[in-house]
């Protein structure tokens, strides 16, 4: 059975309006989108670094994404010597970096994931 065409219009709204009221969400879903294009571009025997630039100067490598509706965005990972970070940030504060990296030999890939 069809959806009538003015019950999608008012869904379109909605889901319009849900992304004007929770800017993260929105966003989060475009960092997943850019993520998974730059790591289908790949070469082989390279894996995606997400390193995030944050005001207490050290790298981080990303290693799972999350987002706090309406406008926080979330990293964990940890530092150059291995330590567990988080970096909770304003959607409009985002400044990271994608980096295609060399793979080790026995190395395996590494996945960002997203919770």
């Amino acid at each position: 059975m069809e959806v009538p065409y003015a019950v999608q219009m008012v869904q379109k709204q909605r889901e319009e309006q849900y992304e004007r009221d929770n800017p993260a969400n929105a966003i989060f879903e475009e960092l997943r989108n850019q993520l998974k294009r730059f790591n289908a571009k790949l070469e082989d025997g390279e894996t995606l670094v997400v390193q995030l630039n944050n005001s207490f100067g050290a790298p981080i490598n990303v290693q799972t994404i999350g987002c706090a509706n309406p406008s926080l965005i979330y990293f964990n990972g940890e530092t150059a010597d291995g330590n567990f970070a988080q970096v909770i940030q304003s959607v409009s504060q985002l400044n990271f970096a994608l980096v295609a990296v060399k793979l080790q030999p026995g190395e395996e890939k590494r996945s960002i994931g997203f919770v």
